[in-house]
């Protein structure tokens, strides 16, 4: 299969706090479904061996990988801080990411957090 859509958005929420969204492309069009990650801080530029608390949200739908501004329903905005592509398995744990920037890297995904081990 060749290489999906990842984006990384920042999620900024009507009370002033925010976090990251990090989503992986799953399958290809038009049966896309964006398995979604909830971090703490962004994956992109992370050093090899940081961990960043992960929780799995339910499934998004495909429009994010492209938009950037308000949320309906009064849950804030959301901003693209990184993109890029990815091989690998989200369900199983061990994705290969090369950002738009040409940085490579590798992530274990587990209940619970992120590792990049690459």
């Amino acid at each position: 299969m060749p290489p999906l859509q990842t984006v990384v958005l920042r999620h900024d929420t009507p009370d002033g706090s925010f976090h990251f969204d990090w989503l992986f492309a799953v399958d290809e069009p038009p049966a896309m479904k964006l398995v979604c990650l909830r971090l703490e801080s962004t994956p992109q530029g992370a050093e090899v061996g940081r961990r960043i608390r992960a929780d799995r949200l339910a499934d998004h739908r495909t429009l994010y990988l492209n938009y950037e501004g308000p949320i309906s329903g009064n849950r804030g905005s959301v901003t693209r801080v990184a993109t890029g592509r990815y091989e690998g398995d989200v369900e199983v744990g061990r994705v290969r990411v090369t950002w738009e920037q040409h940085d490579v890297q590798e992530w274990l995904i587990r209940d619970g957090d992120v590792e990049r081990v690459r």
